[in-house]
């Protein structure tokens, strides 16, 4: 809890900054979220409201009612949430809002957006992945033989037999 706290004492002090709802007040509000200080991020939102009306804020209030079981609250909220957000943390929203309300054909088109957005923000490097790296190393490993095949009867004495 002290790195959520390390990070709150940053990120309030950013948002300080800001003349409206930024990304450090958005930022700030997710970090309450992940924390669990719930009370936190619905005083945050009290907040930000007082800046005027900003539709990205709908992203915050839509993140808190999911945390509170509120999904038929959050999933009118979470439809004025502006194409401005993150695409695969907006996606992620919808997609658990939905799939609470038992929407799953609609969840899995939010997940899949998800993912294909996470796909075009973190394109895979060029060269090996990781498993393919073990993979190739692990082939090129050979057993290593004795050094001699045959068996010294003084290194290894015959087994007694027992009457």
């Amino acid at each position: 809890m002290i790195l959520g706290h390390c990070h709150s004492t940053y990120l309030r002090r950013a948002a300080e900054t800001e003349q409206g709802l930024g990304d450090a007040k958005i930022e700030l509000g997710l970090l309450y979220e992940i924390t669990n200080r719930l009370d936190d991020l619905d005083a945050h939102i009290a907040e930000c409201e007082k800046l005027g009306d900003n539709p990205e804020l709908a992203f915050l209030q839509a993140w808190s009612l999911r945390r509170r079981n509120q999904y038929a609250e959050a999933a009118i909220v979470a439809k004025r949430i502006p194409d401005t957000m993150n695409p695969i943390r907006l996606a992620q929203l919808q997609a658990e809002i939905e799939d609470r309300l038992g929407n799953c054909e609609d969840a899995f088109v939010h997940y899949t957006r998800m993912n294909e957005a996470a796909v075009a923000a973190h394109p895979a490097s060029e060269g090996p992945n990781y498993r393919e790296t073990v993979n190739v190393r692990t082939s090129q490993i050979k057993p290593r033989l004795p050094l001699s095949i045959t068996k010294s009867k003084e290194a290894f004495p015959e087994d007694p037999i027992f009457i």
